[in-house]
């Protein structure tokens, strides 16, 4: 059966997506070291003082501690590397799944077999480029990924020799029918998530406002005001790092125009040239996301 998996596609776009992995990872950890030990100490600075039992002085302390710990969290965070890695990964791999369903479909500039591999293999190594920074611990030094047998899987030669109602099918199932499920799965996430955070900053500020009221009546000497604010500004950032509604907008956005892309491939009547045209049309609107990877990253 004629499939293309990622196991099909060239070594290059696997490393890059661990490359890419990796990266977002250590994103994610520095931003939760910083906003944990920014809120962590804000929340210790509360109950310390100079006056008042000696626990306060211990409460400096820590409220010091943990100040520290989100600066170098902060420091290594703004150094721009792991963003690097995070940004430059996924452009690439997404740069080498393009060129691969390019490749395997005969689109431009992929339709003479006297050339293709070559080519293929050539503008493979424009993309390496964008990893190559990521070390050789990481498996991208050496001309070793843009060798044929690791360029050009036996999926990818099997599918490109199909005739061209066997390559529809598998590229409306296995690209534009996936990609849409992506789209559409990370919408919801990214609307699920926004839809948590809303309904904890609400919780929190009721519970600061309660606070704050019981404290101003003599009910309580907590500074509740002021741990309900440390937890919305560590709140505000951590939504800010992961951008749900923006993201969630601009999936939808994808998907729309990737809907209108699988309706157009069912069409009657593709030959293997205007097939080609069409396949080299659709990989053109999807890699306006990769595109957008790339700039965030420069």
């Amino acid at each position: 059966m004629l499939v293309l998996t990622r196991d099909g596609l060239p070594e290059l776009y696997r490393a890059a997506s661990r490359i890419s992995r990796r990266g977002q990872r250590r994103v994610v950890q520095l931003n939760l070291v910083l906003i944990l030990a920014g809120l962590a100490s804000g929340i210790f600075a509360l109950f310390g003082g100079q006056d008042g039992p000696a626990w306060h002085a211990w409460a400096d302390a820590m409220a010091a501690l943990w100040f520290a710990v989100a600066a170098v969290g902060g420091a290594m965070l703004n150094a721009g590397r792991a963003h690097r890695r995070w940004f430059d990964g996924r452009a690439a791999a997404e740069s080498t799944k393009t060129l691969t369903w390019k490749y395997v479909m005969r689109a431009e500039p992929f339709e003479d077999d006297s050339t293709a591999d070559a080519l293929f293999i050539e503008r493979l190594g424009e993309i390496r480029p964008m990893i190559h920074g990521a070390g050789s611990a990481d498996g991208v030094r050496g001309g070793w990924l843009l060798a044929p047998d690791r360029a050009i899987s036996p999926m990818m030669r099997s599918l490109r020799n199909a005739e061209v109602p066997d390559k529809r099918a598998v590229y409306r199932t296995h690209r534009l029918a996936d990609q849409i499920r992506w789209y559409q799965d990370k919408a919801a996430a990214a609307d699920h998530s926004s839809w948590r955070w809303r309904l904890a900053t609400i919780v929190l500020g009721c519970c600061g406002v309660a606070g704050a009221t019981a404290r101003a009546a003599g009910w309580s000497d907590l500074d509740a005001l002021g741990l309900a604010a440390a937890g919305l500004a560590s709140i505000a950032a951590w939504t800010q790092l992961r951008q749900y509604m923006q993201n969630a907008a601009a999936y939808r956005l994808a998907l729309r125009e990737l809907l209108v892309i699988h309706e157009n491939s069912g069409r009657p009547g593709y030959d293997q040239v205007t097939w080609g045209d069409f396949c080299e049309r659709a990989e053109y609107a999807i890699s306006r996301e990769h595109t957008m990877w790339r700039a965030r990253a420069g």
